[in-house]
């Protein structure tokens, strides 16, 4: 009966003890799981920011493009203006 009880506790401890390790397992898993998951989150993060640099990078330089085009642009409007004035005042010129 005594041998019986010991054999009884002892696999009492076996599975205490194997419920342990498989406790143990599962959190190191879950641990490592935690880290994987934070260093994913980091570079997303981080990816979002670069992507967010990078469109306002692109904004800027389309805002520099357009001011450059509205500068062409008056000073294209400017040189046609002289011009024709100059063509007018041939023309009243040749009136003359």
């Amino acid at each position: 009966m005594l041998n019986q009880q010991q054999a009884n506790v002892q696999n009492w401890l076996a599975a205490v003890q194997a419920n342990d390790r498989a406790r143990i397992a599962a959190e190191q898993q879950a641990q490592q799981a935690a880290a994987e998951l934070t260093r994913i989150n980091e570079q997303a993060r981080l990816a979002a920011l670069a992507a967010e640099a990078q469109c306002r990078q692109m904004i800027e330089e389309a805002a520099r493009r357009e001011r450059e085009l509205e500068e062409i642009r008056i000073r294209e409007q400017a040189r046609l203006a002289a011009l024709a004035q100059r063509i007018y005042q041939n023309i009243l010129r040749g009136r003359d």
